[in-house]
């Protein structure tokens, strides 16, 4: 180790005042100090010292730094008993008050301290849980001259502070060499006070600092290695790096050497590395399964060197386990691939070489399903019809880096189903609507196809109705079943022949009614469904007293419709009526009771057109998930859809509709807007003339089915 003493000179230096609030003493002789605890415990004179901070500091070990000054004290207690002391604290420049580097004689008694309840405190500190970050230096009184104190050995004050906060303060008097410095007397003694008058930088002996330096010191980090594994590439790491009493190293690696051995024995393989890589990697498969050590030397730009202690290592993997993920407790598909997982047990988190997996029926013995080497992955894929079917164990071993057996795994039960049998269909109808029957064991679901509609029905019935109407002729009807392991048979068909014998005709007329539009129906068959435009709205109902004729009403009607009527009798057969138009004009807006409206017009809105707003909006859940930093979000399949209608009305027609709140209701307009839901609520402001806001929330349309 080569020692070295810097000597920072105080070049400038200040003594500000509570008497000068605006100013400070400028160029003296000598700096005041004085700390009074009397009526009020204040600061009543501090001083700014400015040091000389060459850049050869910074980058070596510091070991020492005395700050050395002469100076007299006076106070009012002169006795060496207990605790009396003088205490000289040291406030390093904060960054906020960087313009006093400029100019010591510019700055201000009042800039600098302020006032605290009855004591003065000095701003430029920082403030730390502890109090504030200063840099505490005791003397007993009374001496009087040549003190030389150790400026980041601050005896007596472990208990506030550690040795990085006072390392922290000196770095910011390295930073810009400026010290802030004021006495400060036993505060338990009321009363009392302590002055000092220390020589300034313009004297024949001014302040200065003696720092002591190692010029050899460098300090190397190194990767943390416990256990490297043998079959992946892994890099060592090192770097030159800043430590306490070390500002900055300023240097650079210009050649490295890393050297490795087998723990115990003294041959060496050795690296050698230009430049300031400072990175070593051993490539995978390279070392055998042993106990190692490393090290690394390095030569930096400015001659510096050093070499790091021998690290250990290991590469001998610990013993894995291994535990099932899925399947486990379920039924598996053993016609189709099935995907077995498990997870890789060991200490060493190292990846694994290799599984095994076994499984056996009953209490059998052991049977070899797979084992594959030379892989990481945890999961087997097995090809379909690789498990017999039936109630079934398997279990799975890995291996680790060194390709060493681990423990077997619990065992996990599962269920190899196979697919369902081929049913039967014992026989369909011929009817337009035709009656299917098929024979099956196991069904839980079953699948049945026509042209290119599918039924799919959740149930274990063996009969089902065509819930639409076919047209003459040939039709091949196909069937599947699911059984309880979830899995379909395959598809069983039959062809058969449709025959429609309708026997009557059917007349339909149409009439404006109001707002909607009546449709009158002559018909012998006992159903008479209703289109619109060709889509199913609706059934039509018998007039009283006359049995032929029957009556529907489509109060959702708007512009001009298409209206046509199928008649069906007992056999499923239909026959279709004349196709009749019918057209509802609108002006304005209505709104009606759903069941049987009677139309509440809505013509007008003040100052303005009536408005229609529609908010639409789709339920979102936002759910965080493990490892992830942003939310997944849930969109809900429903639809929410809020319409809000405003108008101008008289106070009748605002009664009445706030007698329909909770009612559901039908709006339509000019527009051609079309609302079908409940009536949320009325916003009424009431005047001359009634300003009325509807809310209908939307709902579901009726679905009208075939019975």
């Amino acid at each position: 180790m080569a020692q070295e003493t810097i000597r920072l000179n105080c070049i400038e230096s200040v003594y500000l005042g509570e008497n000068k609030p605006d100013g400070n003493y400028g160029k003296t002789e000598e700096l005041k100090l004085e700390h009074m605890n009397t009526s009020r415990e204040h600061l009543k004179y501090f001083s700014i010292l400015q040091f000389d901070v060459p850049d050869k500091i910074k980058k070596h070990k510091i070991l020492s730094c005395k700050l050395n000054f002469n100076a007299t004290i006076y106070a009012t207690e002169d006795s060496l008993v207990g605790t009396r002391t003088t205490i000289f604290n040291f406030f390093s420049l904060k960054p906020e008050y960087q313009s006093i580097m400029a100019d010591i004689y510019s700055a201000k008694y009042q800039d600098i301290a302020s006032p605290s309840g009855t004591a003065n405190v000095i701003k430029v500190g920082q403030k730390t849980n502890y109090g504030w970050d200063e840099l505490r230096l005791t003397k007993n009184y009374p001496t009087y001259t040549d003190f030389a104190l150790n400026y980041l050995g601050m005896d007596g004050y472990e208990d506030l502070y550690s040795a990085s906060d006072f390392w922290n303060g000196f770095i910011r008097f390295l930073d810009n060499g400026i010290a802030f410095v004021l006495a400060q007397c036993d505060t338990t003694l009321i009363g009392q006070y302590t002055q000092v008058n220390i020589q300034s930088s313009r004297t024949a002996t001014p302040p200065y600092m003696e720092v002591v330096v190692d010029t050899d010191y460098l300090y190397l980090e190194t990767t943390s290695t416990g256990f490297v594994d043998p079959s992946r590439d892994f890099t060592f790491e090192w770097r030159i790096a800043p430590t306490l009493h070390l500002y900055d190293p300023m240097t650079q690696q210009v050649s490295a050497q890393f050297r490795i051995r087998k723990k115990g024995e003294k041959s060496i393989t050795a690296a050698d590395i230009t430049g300031d890589n400072s990175t070593y990697t051993i490539l995978a498969n390279t070392l055998d399964a042993e106990n190692y050590e490393w090290q690394v030397y390095v030569l930096t730009d400015a001659g510096r060197s050093a070499t790091t202690e021998w690290k250990e290592f290991t590469t001998k993997d610990g013993t894995s386990s291994a535990e099932i993920i899925s399947p486990n407790l379920v039924t598996v598909d053993g016609s189709a691939e099935n995907k077995f997982e498990w997870k890789h047990i060991i200490s060493t988190s190292s990846l694994p070489r290799g599984y095994e997996i076994q499984y056996r029926e009953g209490d059998s013995d052991w049977q070899e399903l797979v084992q594959n080497q030379n892989t990481t992955n945890e999961f087997y894929i097995a090809p379909p019809n690789t498990l017999p079917a039936g109630n079934i164990e398997w279990r799975v071993r890995t291996y680790n880096s060194n390709s060493i057996a681990g423990s077997w795994s619990n065992a996990a039960s599962i269920i190899v189903s196979s697919e369902p049998a081929i049913h039967i269909i014992t026989s369909i109808s011929t009817s337009p609507r035709p009656v299917i029957k098929w024979q099956s064991e196991g069904q839980i679901q079953v699948e049945i196809k026509i042209g290119d509609q599918i039924k799919s029905l959740i149930y274990t019935d063996k009969e089902y109705k065509w819930d639409e109407f076919l047209q003459d002729g040939q039709v091949t009807v196909y069937i599947r079943v699911k059984n309880q392991f979830g899995l379909w048979s395959a598809w069983a068909s039959a062809s058969i022949t449709i025959k429609n014998n309708p026997l009557y005709d059917i007349a339909i007329s149409a009439e404006q009614n109001s707002f909607g539009i009546n449709l009158i129906i002559n018909s012998n068959y006992t159903s008479n469904y209703i289109y619109r435009n060709n889509e199913l709205v609706g059934l039509a109902t018998p007039k009283e007293g006359e049995p032929q004729i029957y009556l529907y009403s489509d109060y959702t009607a708007i512009g001009t419709q298409e209206y046509q009527v199928m008649g069906v009798d007992a056999q499923d057969n239909y026959k279709r009526s004349n196709v009749v138009t019918q057209t509802v004009s609108l002006t304005y807006g209505v709104l009606g009771d759903a069941a049987k409206p009677e139309w509440i017009e809505l013509k007008k809105r003040r100052g303005s057109y009536p408005t229609h707003t529609i908010k639409t909006n789709r339920p979102i859940t936002m759910v965080y998930y493990a490892g992830k930093s942003l939310p997944v979000a849930h969109v809900s399949p429903n639809l929410e859809r809020e319409h809000a209608l405003e108008f101008t009305t008289d106070k009748q027609t605002a009664d009445r509709l706030e007698t329909m709140t909770g009612k559901k209701v039908i709006y339509k307009d000019v527009r051609g807007d079309l609302i079908q839901g409940v009536l949320a609520s009325v916003d009424s402001s009431r005047d001359r003339a009634t300003d009325v806001k509807i809310t209908i929330t939307e709902t579901q349309k009726e679905v009208v089915k075939i019975e």
